[in-house]
């Protein structure tokens, strides 16, 4: 068992229905897995044969992702993490060698804050001189800081957390955030193969099962859906939740702005 790191899967006991596919594809497609698995959900239990995993949390349901999180990491016995949210279901064989490249960077480097272990915009940037494989985020970088499967150091993380903030609010105010610590955070350079490849956003989008890729892991990987849900095209979830943003009545929310003042602090 990996002493060093421990994995991290963010969730929750609404979408306790995805921990079996999840882990399914996980033990399916991950040979080498040798990490202690903690699950951040409320208070519900889960068990997979062959994969060692602790369910340590007992909060409240109204938590919010980071309240839940945060509690999560005050207790993790190891000072780095592998980080994956719940619906990100693994697709390909893991790629345990460069994985391993990444990891050694991170172990030496303590300079390293975040390292994002999936393809995103800032990905098509020039490569470090340092690290050929990797590209370094600039400061204020639109996230900056993602949710997407990564390495983190624990204390860091914490320090960028709010216990207020969505995973959503996170990616954009941790972002912003991050601007004023002093870790680098890196993403794979475009050149770089994924070490673990899943949809983009994973086979969720707020709530609802995303038509594309779903489709898929039922019909190849003959996943069977343990729970009723909408499913529907990614273009049309995503419309129908920028319509809902939009709506006047979230401007009269005091809240909205209350968050907004606490994500800056």
């Amino acid at each position: 068992m990996n002493q060093k790191y421990s994995f991290v899967l963010s969730s929750c006991d609404n979408y306790s229905d995805l921990w079996n596919p999840f882990f399914t594809l996980l033990k399916k497609y991950w040979k080498g897995f040798d990490y202690k698995v903690f699950l951040c959900t409320e208070s519900k239990n889960f068990t997979f044969d062959g994969i060692d995993i602790a369910c340590p949390l007992n909060t409240k349901p109204s938590n919010t992702w980071s309240q839940n999180l945060i509690e999560l990491l005050k207790i993790l016995p190891t000072d780095y993490l592998i980080f994956m949210l719940d619906d990100f279901w693994i697709k390909e064989e893991v790629d345990q060698n460069q994985l391993n490249q990444y990891l050694e960077i991170f172990d030496q480097d303590k300079e390293i804050g975040f390292m994002c272990l999936r393809h995103q915009p800032a990905s098509k940037f020039q490569p470090s001189s340092k690290y050929p494989l990797l590209v370094e985020y600039p400061k204020k970088f639109d996230y900056r800081t993602t949710t997407q499967v990564g390495i983190w150091r624990k204390n860091y993380l914490l320090k960028l957390l709010r216990a207020h903030e969505s995973a959503w609010q996170f990616e954009i105010c941790g972002s912003r955030r991050s601007n004023r610590y002093l870790p680098k955070h890196y993403v794979i350079s475009s050149h770089a193969k994924c070490p673990i490849v899943y949809d983009a956003g994973g086979v969720l989008f707020r709530g609802c099962y995303v038509k594309e890729f779903i489709e898929y892991f039922i019909t190849e990987e003959k996943i069977k859906l343990e729970q009723e849900r909408k499913i529907d095209t990614k273009t049309n979830l995503e419309t129908a939740t920028y319509h809902k943003k939009r709506n006047w009545k979230n401007y009269l929310n005091p809240k909205k702005y209350i968050s907004v003042i606490k994500s800056w602090i």
